[in-house]
């Protein structure tokens, strides 16, 4: 029998990645998201049910993926993050 995979891992997993620095579609190819052991359409359909019960926006149009976790952080850390991206 296979884990359930839950629709919060995946948020969790993609904001790892975000932390690291991905944004769009790489946040779905991730070390994070591989751990999740599930196909990227799978991956994909829980980001955006995470979007319809409010936890990220996510977006897809035409092949390009945009997400985002407001609330997350705060503005300074937002800011530090952005930064920190470059050093990494």
């Amino acid at each position: 029998m296979s884990p359930v995979l839950h629709v919060e891992a995946v948020v969790f997993a993609m904001y790892l990645g975000y932390l690291e620095g991905r944004t769009g579609q790489r946040l779905f190819t991730s070390k994070w998201m591989k751990l999740l052991g599930a196909a990227p359409s799978d991956l994909e359909t829980m980001a955006a049910t995470a979007a319809h019960r409010g936890l990220i926006v996510f977006m897809n149009a035409g092949g390009i993926k945009e997400v985002r976790f407001p609330h997350f952080l705060t503005p300074e850390e937002e800011c530090i993050r952005r930064e920190l991206i470059y050093v990494i």
